[in-house]
């Protein structure tokens, strides 16, 4: 749904989405850095 006079969408919060967006990130970042402290430890033993 959008607002005829502007063309803005009406059913999408920006903020939200941001926010959903950052917290992707975030998550990724730190299963990145898991997966990478797992590999230097199997490599070590």
């Amino acid at each position: 749904m959008f607002d005829p006079s502007t063309g803005e969408t009406l059913t999408r919060d920006a903020e939200a989405g941001a926010a959903l967006t950052r917290m992707a990130t975030q998550d990724r970042e730190e299963q990145i850095a898991q997966s990478s402290g797992v590999h230097r430890g199997v490599g070590a033993a």
